[in-house]
């Protein structure tokens, strides 16, 4: 007999009459949703997040006033919404629309407000590259800009909301209308207990009385019943019933049978490894000689290094694993009839992302070491267009005990390939700049030719440790130093603050009239480590979480200005990593937060300025930006002089931004003074505040 509950699936709007315990919160989003065209829906994994979108906001429309695309990102996000409309679309939809103008077209055949659910929508950030992120937000934001009718719902776990801080920044409404799916309190799991079994013709022994034993051996006192975790154990209950009543019905679930089957205290991860064990064995006896962990393996490919799910196709599974395709299909077959995995389009993935934890925690210390090493090659080649830098030294080095094993993709493997070329380029070259320096230094003594192979001895030598050459950097800038002009320099103004001078060397002068510009081409300047030290001190440091002096934001660190999907989450990204800031940040986090919020105004810099810049000019305008943010600077009159080649026009655009509304700020004419400084290349280090 065929168990009637669903298991780890979803429900869905053929399932109205056995839905149960989520009418307040159905009620909730149906109201909610006419107030707005964005809402997000986030929630703990396991509280029913697809359920109650798909099934229980759905029924509460009527369907002339509900038409709905659920959205999964599969390989790429935008690829997957062009194919869904298309795939519902009467009309043909021409390949250079926009989606706003396909949507509209789509209302124009079904004549009925078009919901585009965006489901597991945390994978666009663990598994999307940056550019398909980019693309994703700026397709939304064009679309919310429109009048199409069309109403946009996001739903995510909520441990990735901080991963949202881009995406916020582009589209500031996204946190107006959120709601938060809460885990089902015991009074409605009892419902759910209740109404099924009535539902489906099945007998509790005791009514509630057992349905409450049911919820005690599941029940977590400070976490409550996983949805999830309660589907299995009553399918785990009725298959068990069935077995020991011979498929008599009524079925009955007695006190008996479920005091026999206990208080699981992993409900899910037992039923995995309950599963997996029996495949293995089935595998083993049909295949000789295959290893012990072949069902583990394959598994493993369906869970990201983060526990989420991880969806692939057989040929990119074949692709992956070194083993006979035979014994792969004969296992994704098992594991999809044990409903561990689905197979949807060509694509195979878990039955639910709690799986997907559970093989996590499983994976061996050297297979997260070899997940972790894929994933640095993958976020580093994605991120190769804003950066355009390859992997490291040190990356690379990280990499290097797991090269033999590493499973890539053409596309990373020419990424790393050439990542080390250029890591060796830049090794040679500062070899050679070395065998130069010295030999030139020990050349001044008279004995050039035998001091330029001893020169070239050592420097070989120091360069086999590793040993920076800080004897050559120190001549390089003590002959910069004497070559250049002498000039008097200013200090930023006083603020009565008693911090230590900053120890750093000053930025080089410009001799009176020169302008000693980059090359005009050049797009990809970056900020200086002392510039960062700079601006440090001007932001101002804190550990924790405070509010500005201007504005009154809740900031942390240097200047990070906190936005709603980190102030919900708890957590800031930084680079791969999800941190809780509610513990306060060290030093070396404040600093990767800094260079990590720089990245989009040095870029907005040197896409926006249309004139060569030198560094300390290029640095003023990016402490500028950061001050007053991306939109005002591109419209500033500011840029707009500057791109006119009036250089003498920016100190006198700086001085206007100093008042907040109509009041005019100390620390703002103190900053403008500071980066005026620093445009004019006459910054030194004087007093400066924290």
């Amino acid at each position: 007999m065929k168990s009637p509950f669903k298991f780890l699936d979803a429900y869905d709007r053929q399932d109205k009459e056995i839905f149960f315990g989520r009418a307040e919160e159905i009620e909730q989003l149906y109201k909610l949703i006419f107030q707005t065209n964005l809402m997000l829906v986030y929630g703990q994994s396991g509280t029913g997040k697809t359920s109650l979108i798909q099934c229980g906001l759905a029924n509460r429309f009527k369907p002339t006033d509900w038409f709905e695309l659920f959205v999964r990102r599969k390989d790429n996000i935008n690829i997957s919404l062009q194919r869904e409309i298309r795939r519902h679309a009467e009309t043909p939809i021409a390949d250079e629309a926009s989606v706003a103008e396909a949507i509209q077209s789509l209302y124009l055949d079904h004549l009925r407000p078009v919901y585009l659910i965006f489901d597991q929508f945390e994978e666009l950030f663990i598994l999307g590259s940056k550019e398909e992120q980019q693309t994703f937000i700026r397709t939304i934001a064009a679309l919310l800009r429109s009048e199409v009718a069309c109403k946009i719902i996001i739903v995510m776990r909520e441990e990735y909301l901080a991963m949202l801080y881009d995406f916020e920044k582009a589209v500031p409404a996204l946190f107006n209308k959120r709601f938060r799916v809460e885990t089902m309190n015991l009074q409605n799991v009892l419902h759910v207990i209740t109404g099924t079994t009535a539902k489906f013709g099945l007998q509790l022994e005791k009514g509630e009385a057992t349905a409450q034993q049911i919820i005690d051996n599941l029940s977590d006192h400070r976490a409550g019943v996983q949805l999830s975790y309660l589907q299995v154990y009553l399918d785990k209950l009725y298959r068990e019933a069935v077995e020991e009543q011979n498929g008599k019905e009524p079925i009955i679930f007695t006190e008996r049978l479920v005091q026999q089957t206990g208080a699981l205290g992993d409900v899910m991860a037992d039923f995995l490894e309950e599963q997996a064990a029996a495949i293995q064995k089935n595998l083993s006896a049909k295949y000789s000689k295959i290893p012990t962990e072949t069902v583990q393996l394959i598994l493993e490919e369906f869970a990201t290094l983060e526990g989420t799910k991880q969806p692939i196709t057989h040929a990119e599974l074949a692709a992956k694993l070194q083993m006979p395709v035979s014994i792969i299909e004969s296992c994704l077959a098992a594991l999809e009839k044990s409903r561990i995995l689905r197979h949807i389009e060509g694509v195979y993935e878990l039955a639910h992302d709690t799986l997907a934890g559970r093989i996590a925690e499983k994976r061996s210390v050297e297979s997260k070491n070899l997940l972790k090493a894929t994933k640095l090659i993958q976020d580093r080649q994605s991120a190769y267009e804003q950066t355009r830098s390859w992997l490291n030294k040190e990356e690379l080095n990280y990499i290097a005990p797991y090269s033999e094993k590493l499973r890539l993709s053409p596309e990373l493997k020419d990424f790393w390939e050439k990542s080390k070329a250029a890591v060796r380029r830049r090794t040679q070259a500062k070899g050679t700049l070395a065998i130069s320096t010295i030999a030139i230094i020990l050349g001044f003594a008279g004995f050039a030719a035998w001091q330029w192979q001893t020169a070239k001895t050592l420097a070989y030598k120091l360069e086999e440790q590793g040993v920076l050459l800080q004897a050559q950097v120190d001549q390089l800038a003590m002959l910069e130093s004497a070559a250049a002009p002498k000039q008097e320099t200013i200090s930023p103004v006083e603020t009565g603050s008693s911090s230590p001078q900053l120890n750093a060397p000053s930025y080089p002068s410009l001799p009176s009239g020169e302008k000693a510009y980059l090359p005009s081409g050049d797009k990809t300047l970056a900020v200086s480590e002392n510039f960062l030290e700079i601006l440090m001190q001007w932001e101002g440091v804190s550990y924790n979480l405070t509010r500005n002096n201007i504005g009154r934001h809740l900031t942390i660190g240097a200047g990070h200005l906190l936005m709603e999907a980190e102030l919900t989450s708890g957590k800031i990204r930084l680079g791969n990593e999800m941190v809780d800031y509610r513990k306060g940040l060290a030093d070396d986090q404040i600093l990767k937060l800094l260079k990590q919020d720089l990245k989009d105004y040095e870029k907005v810099v040197n896409d926006s300025v249309k004139v060569p810049l030198t560094q300390n000019q290029f640095e003023a305008l990016v402490s500028f930006a950061f001050n007053i943010g991306i939109s005002p600077f591109h419209q500033s009159t500011l840029l707009k002089r500057l791109n006119q080649r009036q250089y003498d026009e920016v100190p006198v655009q700086m001085r206007r931004w100093v008042k907040l509304g109509n009041t005019k700020i100390d620390d703002l004419i103190m900053r403008r003074k500071n980066e005026i400084a620093l445009w004019n290349g006459t910054l030194s280090f004087g007093s400066v505040r924290e």
